[in-house]
């Protein structure tokens, strides 16, 4: 085994942990499961900047399978399956150019949260007059913001992880 192979080993090793810690803290804490479900996707980009894309899809795997034995919430846990790949996501479709980009994710994020409602739709209780009103359009209005803004933040995240840290130790 070379350095390098060593290297990658550990860096996925302590992403997994960590990725593995947030979403367990986002069921520890009743606000902000979001902030933690967040965090966790941003960790996981870690393994595709310094390992490539077959390192991060182990990390994105050990992490999921992890977090299902460790994490009380299944459910929540079951929420990582879906924003959990996104780093892989942003990745290949940043390839595309900026207008293709921007429409690959999201169709992307709209399939994911199309699929999560059809799976988890009786499991989580919605009001059904909000379902039946003017606020299931603000509701998914709202949500597109929400990945606007979290998309981003990504970006920003991948800028500042690639600058000041991935450099200095690679």
């Amino acid at each position: 085994m070379n350095s390098r192979t060593g290297f990658n080993i550990a860096i996925g090793g302590i992403t997994t942990a960590f990725v593995v810690l947030s979403l367990y803290g986002g069921t520890l804490v009743m606000n902000n499961k979001l902030f933690f479900m967040t965090a966790a996707t941003y960790i996981s980009v870690i393994p595709y900047l310094t390992g490539g894309i077959k390192q991060g899809i182990i990390v994105y795997l050990s992490s999921f399978i992890l977090s299902f034995i460790l994490i009380p919430n299944k459910f929540y846990a079951a929420g990582y399956v879906f924003l959990g790949i996104y780093p892989l996501i942003k990745l290949v479709c940043e390839r595309f150019g900026t207008l293709n980009e921007f429409i690959y994710k999201y169709i992307w994020f709209n399939l994911t949260l199309t699929i999560l409602y059809l799976l988890f739709k009786n499991a989580i209780y919605l009001n059904q007059s909000i379902l039946n009103s003017k606020a299931i359009i603000i509701i998914i209005i709202s949500m597109q913001v929400f990945f606007l803004i979290y998309d981003y933040l990504f970006t920003k995240v991948i800028i500042f992880l690639e600058d000041k840290i991935i450099r200095k130790i690679i």
